[in-house]
C-alpha cells in the first residue's frame, strides 16, 4: 500500500497513479495533516502503509508539533 503526501498538481502524482499498474494500492489523504498532527500516523497505521513517501518540510513541522517522535 502506497501513499505520499502530496498534491495532484506535483509531478509526484503522477509516480502515485503509475504504482497502480503494479498492482499497489494506493490511499489518497485530503486536508492538513496537520491540523492533528497524529491523524496522519493513525491513517497509516489503520490502513496498513507500507511506503510513505513525504516532503523534508513535512518531516520539520512534525517535529515541532509531535517532539516526543525524535
Amino acid at each position: 500500500m502506497v501513499m505520499l503526501l502530496i498534491t495532484s498538481g506535483w509531478m509526484m502524482f503522477q509516480y502515485l497513479v503509475s504504482a497502480l499498474a503494479t498492482g499497489a494500492t494506493i490511499v489518497t489523504y485530503e486536508g492538513s495533516p496537520l491540523r492533528r498532527a497524529e491523524s496522519m500516523w493513525e491513517v497509516i497505521d489503520d490502513l496498513g502503509v507500507t511506503v510513505f513517501g513525504t516532503s523534508a518540510k513535512f518531516i520539520e513541522q512534525i517535529s515541532v508539533s509531535l517532539p516526543f517522535l525524535q
